[in-house]
């Protein structure tokens, strides 16, 4: 019995179950009705599809928001994936001699891998970003410094000239 879900959307907060079970015979079916090899498969290839399309996504990212749409999107997605794997190397372990789970482990294992990596690339843009743009405050900090000290150092020189003119200049 494998009991799995279909992806998750970012803003989704249950899951839709999928059981999937071999009977004696070895044929696999689907709890919905009709075979179980074909619905596995096409899970898994929807699983490609979204991958493929956050990993374009993940190019197109011009700022911040963007990278964090789409952590936002690929978080339940990579535990999902992660959840497909271990379901499908239970499997395998428990059906050493069927190469149609040995052939879906691997694909799963590639996508978790995929979406793995995807993820991590997507935080690291984002601390990079971050770490760019605090730096240039940083930089825009002590240009405002430096413009602050000169604006000290020439009201400490004119406002003492300004005070002694001032009384120099009054009629006694």
């Amino acid at each position: 019995v494998l009991v799995l879900h279909k992806p998750p959307g970012p803003d989704d907060s249950s899951r839709e179950g999928m059981l999937l079970w071999r009977n004696p015979s070895g044929d696999w079916q689907y709890n919905r009705g009709g075979p179980g090899p074909g619905t596995l498969k096409r899970l898994l290839q929807t699983y490609t599809e979204l991958e493929q399309k956050l990993a374009q996504d993940y190019e197109q990212a011009v700022d911040t928001k963007a990278l964090f749409d789409l952590l936002e999107a690929l978080t339940p997605l990579a535990r999902s994936a992660r959840n497909v794997h271990h379901a499908l190397q239970a499997a395998r372990e428990a059906l050493k001699a069927d190469p149609f789970i040995l052939e879906m482990r691997d694909q799963a294992y590639g996508l978790e891998r995929n979406f793995e990596l995807l993820l991590e690339d997507t935080r690291n843009a984002i601390q990079y970003r971050t770490a760019r743009k605090a730096e240039e405050q940083a930089r825009l900090s002590e240009q405002a410094l430096h413009a602050s000290h000169r604006l000290n150092v020439l009201a400490a020189l004119f406002f003492p000239l300004t005070a002694v003119a001032s009384l120099f200049g009054m009629n006694l």
